[in-house]
């Protein structure tokens, strides 16, 4: 079975040409701008393409699938010489706070994106499997990335993990800071990821040592904003989602063994300061439960809801295909966050049906709930 997804993953190539890295750029500009409408800097809608300064620097190194004429996907890995992180991105990723950080190769995955028609295949492990070979070659000990709240998990089985930096804050709402070490190969095994065999066979051909155990500790040993243990999920649950008074109408004749389930398929997101969550008409598919703070719900820059314990935002682009959002969220202080992907229905309708139906039914109450609000009631006898 492994050989087998091993041979079909889709041929990925290095971008050594100058029209190679322009088909990338526009291939970008297709993605972020053109279908899920991101908020970027450094967009040239004349050109219809999207490149920075990082894209043509030193340890640069452009990853695709595809044709030049019909890229379906890429990545960017940039690799730093020890001492040689820009501040901009030393300041992103708390590197200063780091032990040895100045002493080690490290590196930054980004600008990581599918075509619609390519994605749920093949091509993300592959972008992934020859990112992690190139960092490795490279002798790289840790390396970065940020993702949309919902993606931490497909992250995480690509061998990142959120660490104790703070929550970033772009103009299309919250992103998790992550980390990743590409010589821990029993990290890898651990988690299940299907990096280990790639891992495994670039560590043959090019040794590289793990960084100095306090540089991990450092990392990983501290409190994340992101909390993905289902253990730790659940106490969280238990005492906001179970509380009387704040309990959610999401989980409403929810039992409390089904909730156990739906603390494996969410983690917590632990907002720090008062910052804007997600956008209005991003494309955007997670939902969210407040477990405790307050949110503002803005629309054309109007505050329409306040939000509280127990209050759910995002389901409308959670339900439709479409998935844009509607609105716009603003945390007005600190909170925390229960996050669902939008897959994890489609998993329950598998592994639990009748679960899967209880939430698909208490999702339809609040939306026609919410719909009731806004209509004016008509008085029959007048």
């Amino acid at each position: 079975m492994l050989r087998t997804w091993l041979i079909s993953l889709e041929d990925v190539h290095l971008a050594e040409t100058a029209a190679e890295r322009e088909a990338i750029y526009r291939f970008r500009y297709d993605v972020y701008v053109g279908e899920l409408n991101k908020q970027v800097s450094d967009v040239d809608h004349a050109q219809r393409w999207l490149h920075d300064e990082d894209d043509e620097a030193p340890g640069t190194a452009l990853f695709y699938t595809g044709k030049p004429g019909a890229v379906t996907g890429t990545m960017r890995v940039l690799v730093w010489q020890p001492g040689q992180v820009p501040a901009r991105w030393a300041t992103r990723y708390g590197i200063a706070q780091i032990p040895h950080a100045q002493t080690l190769t490290l590196a930054e995955s980004g600008r990581l994106m599918v075509s619609r028609s390519h994605r749920g295949k093949l091509l993300l492990p592959a972008l992934a499997a020859a990112a992690m070979t190139h960092a490795i070659q490279c002798g790289v000990a840790v390396g970065f990335a940020n993702c949309a709240p919902g993606l931490v998990a497909a992250y995480s089985r690509l061998g990142f993990r959120p660490y104790h930096a703070e929550l970033l804050h772009t103009a299309d709402g919250l992103r998790v800071p992550l980390a990743g070490v590409p010589a821990d190969l029993e990290g890898l095994r651990a988690a299940h990821s299907p990096m280990a065999t790639f891992v495994l066979r670039a560590l043959t051909q090019f040794p590289l040592e793990l960084p100095p155990p306090d540089t991990v500790r450092a990392l990983f040993g501290r409190r994340a904003a992101v909390q993905t243990d289902a253990a730790e999920v659940w106490h969280v649950l238990q005492d906001q989602l179970l509380d009387a008074e704040t309990r959610s109408p999401f989980v409403e004749s929810i039992s409390a063994d089904a909730l156990k389930v739906l603390a494996s398929k969410g983690f917590v997101l632990e907002v720090a300061e008062a910052r804007l969550v997600v956008r209005e008409n991003l494309l955007d598919r997670e939902l969210f439960i407040v477990l405790d703070g307050r949110f503002e719900v803005q629309h054309d820059e109007r505050r329409i809801a306040l939000l509280e314990a127990g209050d759910i935002f995002g389901e409308v682009a959670f339900l439709l295909d479409a998935g844009r959002r509607s609105a716009s969220i603003f945390a007005l202080g600190p909170g925390r966050l229960l996050v669902l992907r939008r897959r994890f229905l489609d998993e329950l309708a598998d592994d639990d049906p009748q679960l899967a139906i209880q939430l698909y039914r208490n999702l339809s109450r609040i939306l026609a709930r919410r719909v009731a609000a806004m209509v004016p009631r008509v008085d029959v006898g007048a």
